[in-house]
């Protein structure tokens, strides 16, 4: 989806709502194509400014203006409302809410630092979010929101996503400090490319340039997919630089 800091670049911001329902329409008539009507529809909430900024410039009523408009939209052509790559917990927790109001489910995916960092409560090496912010302080902040039924990893590297997968599992199963349905999904979708490079090139606003060829081919990818199951994920799928054959090979993985 976009945003209207993504289409201010090209002085297109006031037509966001124009090009969000046209997203929309073409993921509908992808899935009417497709003879699929069994497969549901996850509509983006992304992060309003670039996607690994762990903080977007604006103010807090700004930052809740924005996410209302693009969940209002959404909602009304998806079956599913996915806040996805979200740096920063306290954004993630304003898109949370507004996706909440409209009764369909919500999943919110968070986007990691490759390189661990010391969770200092914990005092251990940890995955955490690219803010530095942890796992269970991200979870915390998603307590008490409505319709909330799956939390996921995504847009980073494979390994870093799987070791979080299995935090949040832990984190949501036992009794402690996080206040979570314990029933709730968890997601890994990683990429299939350093993400380290992704990274360099959105702080260089050179989109332009993404490799073609991803880092893990298909069989590399669906193995890491595998451990992510087998650490507590029960949503997996792929991001940035992932290919249809990519999720070809996973689809067998929950198949079996």
């Amino acid at each position: 989806m976009v945003t209207r800091t993504a289409l201010s670049r090209a002085g297109w911001e006031n037509r966001i709502e124009e090009l969000t329902v046209k997203a929309c329409q073409y993921a509908i008539q992808a899935r009417t194509a497709a003879g699929a009507k069994e497969v549901k529809i996850a509509g983006s909430i992304p992060p309003l400014t670039n996607s690994y900024q762990t903080r977007n410039g604006l103010e807090k009523s700004e930052t809740e203006k924005q996410y209302k408009e693009i969940a209002d939209i959404v909602a009304q052509y998806v079956d599913i409302l996915l806040c996805e790559t979200q740096p920063e917990a306290l954004e993630a927790s304003i898109a949370a809410k507004a996706a909440s109001v409209h009764g369909k489910p919500v999943w919110v995916a968070f986007t990691l630092e490759d390189d661990f960092a010391l969770d200092a409560a914990a005092n251990k090496l940890a995955p955490v979010l690219r803010s530095g912010q942890s796992l269970e302080y991200a979870l915390k902040n998603l307590e008490g929101i409505n319709n909330l039924e799956a939390v996921l990893v995504n847009c980073s590297d494979p390994e870093t996503c799987t070791l979080a997968v299995k935090e949040i599992s832990k984190l949501i199963s036992q009794d402690g400090n996080v206040n979570l349905d314990k029933n709730i999904e968890v997601g890994w979708y990683s990429n299939a490319r350093p993400t380290s490079d992704a990274f360099k090139r959105e702080k260089e606003e050179d989109g332009d340039k993404r490799p073609v060829e991803p880092e893990f081919d298909e069989k590399m990818f669906a193995s890491q997919a595998s451990d992510a199951l087998a650490n507590g994920a029960t949503i997996v799928g792929g991001c940035c630089g992932t290919t249809p054959e990519h999720i070809k090979h996973i689809s067998k993985l929950k198949q079996g």
